[in-house]
């Protein structure tokens, strides 16, 4: 099963010089994941629950400061989790990753030049943690074993139990971006376009 809904509101805080507009949705979806453990582990649960999550929120303000100069900030925020595992495992594992984003804007015109800058900043972390201990009654074939894997037949089949391999991980990172472009009218019939762009990635 899943559901998706949300909603937007926007308008006007001072008619023709400042507005502002708001988003939210949010996605929640229940699956079941199937494993098909081989003998003589077919006894063993045949699935278990792998719930997605996920949320995306927007605001935004936008100021006409003058008829010549416009300014905007943004301000983005998702962040969702799901529990899973791959291939034919009793290890699950359950990530989460969070994502705030801000932007800012700036247009403006000085005689014939046209200038646009922006700013950005991205922030990214996740985290992916062991699910067995967390659902014990879910996981239960797992609970105080250590993290083995067991072949069996011809060609092989793998069947793992205990803890996640994966976890615990963690990633962070950060993106900051700033940006200039502008451009002149020449002669009526030519537009020369210029600018700059710096990024950096931690």
């Amino acid at each position: 099963q899943r559901n998706h809904f949300g909603g937007s509101f926007g308008g006007p805080f001072w008619k023709n010089k400042l507005y502002f507009f708001v988003n939210a949705e949010r996605i929640k979806q229940d699956l079941i994941v199937p494993l098909a453990p081989a003998p003589p582990f077919q006894d063993l649960p045949a699935g278990y629950p792998s719930p997605f999550k996920d949320t995306m929120t927007l605001g935004r303000l936008d100021w006409q400061i003058k008829p010549n100069m416009h300014l905007f900030y943004r301000f983005t925020y998702e962040w969702n989790g799901t529990t899973k595992a791959y291939g034919s495992t009793y290890q699950p594992f359950t990530n989460r990753d969070n994502t705030p984003a801000h932007g800012v804007g700036l247009d403006f015109s000085t005689g014939g030049f046209q200038h646009s800058i922006r700013f950005g900043y991205l922030k990214f972390q996740n985290g992916i943690v062991d699910a067995v201990a967390g659902n014990p009654g879910v996981f239960w074939p797992t609970r105080g074993v250590a993290n083995i894997a067991i072949r069996i037949g011809s060609p092989t089949t793998v069947t793992r139990f205990g803890p996640s391999r994966l976890a615990p991980q963690e990633t962070f990172q950060s993106n900051k971006q700033i940006k200039y472009d502008g451009s002149k009218l020449l002669g009526g019939s030519h537009i020369l376009r210029y600018g700059f762009a710096y990024n950096k990635i931690l």
